[in-house]
């Protein structure tokens, strides 16, 4: 048995309570009922596990890493604004159609939540690894393994970089202050996470319709939408993202080399093999 807390829609009620295997696997995608209320937001809640944050230590990656590597700025501080959608180039398409019109995914603006304008150029030369990433999922444990994999392999050129979405189930409804303020208290995160966008519609970030093109699908995304249709979702098809925490990596090249389902934990062999391997080369 599990305990999940989960919000109920209409009442803003926050409760626990004990569930089943089944209700426990609709609470992991956060989805599902569990009890009587229609549930809009649902985590699975670790068994007797107590986070003091008080005593969590703070990771600090190193001010200077390889000759001629730069570390990212920081970019949990968010500038004073209200407009979370990402600055693009002027003329750069908004819908992801991006083949032919922008050449090179390095080149595509997005937005730090300090409000300063970024490319992945930025990184040129690390391992990348770019994570849409959400507060309020089943899956938003994975902030855990993520952080410890940046603070482990940032020395030797790899970073993390989460782009925090609302486009499944509303599951980041924050604003980028409430975001960042999450990430920091809960998880302790120093990998940057960047101001919110939006990774699939018609208002596709142009740097996810860029992805998608160069990795159109990945392992395990088959069974993990089979698991969202049997919840009643009607999942995106390929090449678009599926859910909160899909994966894509990026080598030293710029070049996209592999992608990665969101069930896909970031510690999980077949990600620490690809990532050992991009840093070896």
């Amino acid at each position: 048995m599990a305990q999940v807390r989960a919000i109920e829609t209409g009442t803003g009620q926050v409760g626990t309570r004990e569930v089943g295997t089944t209700e426990r696997h609709a609470a992991e995608v956060g989805l599902g009922q569990v009890g009587a209320g229609q549930l809009g937001v649902v985590e699975v809640l670790p068994p007797q596990v107590h986070r003091d944050h008080a005593s969590t230590p703070e990771v600090h990656p190193p001010a200077v890493g390889r000759l001629g590597h730069r570390s990212p700025k920081p970019a949990l501080t968010p500038a004073p604004h209200d407009d979370h959608r990402s600055i693009v180039r002027s003329g750069a398409p908004t819908n992801g159609n991006i083949v032919g019109r922008v050449t090179d995914l390095n080149d595509i603006e997005f937005q730090q939540m300090d409000g300063s304008t970024s490319t992945l150029r930025e990184y040129a030369g690390d391992v990348v690894l770019v994570v849409n990433v959400a507060s309020h999922c089943g899956l938003t444990p994975q902030y855990e393994a993520l952080q410890r994999l940046y603070a482990e392999r940032n020395g030797d050129g790899l970073t993390v970089l989460g782009f925090p979405a609302n486009d499944f189930a509303g599951q980041e409804p924050g604003t980028d202050e409430e975001i960042a303020e999450f990430c920091s208290t809960t998880y302790s995160v120093t990998f940057p996470v960047v101001s919110k966008i939006s990774v699939v519609g018609d208002d596709q970030h142009p740097l996810y319709g860029a992805l998608t093109s160069a990795a159109p699908t990945a392992e395990g995304k088959l069974e993990f939408r089979e698991v969202l249709r049997g919840h009643g979702l009607d999942p995106s098809d390929d090449p678009d993202v599926l859910w909160n925490f899909e994966k894509f990596l990026i080598g030293r090249n710029g070049e996209v080399v592999a992608r990665f389902a969101p069930t896909v934990e970031p510690d999980s062999p077949e990600i620490v093999a690809a990532i050992d391997a991009e840093l070896g080369r």
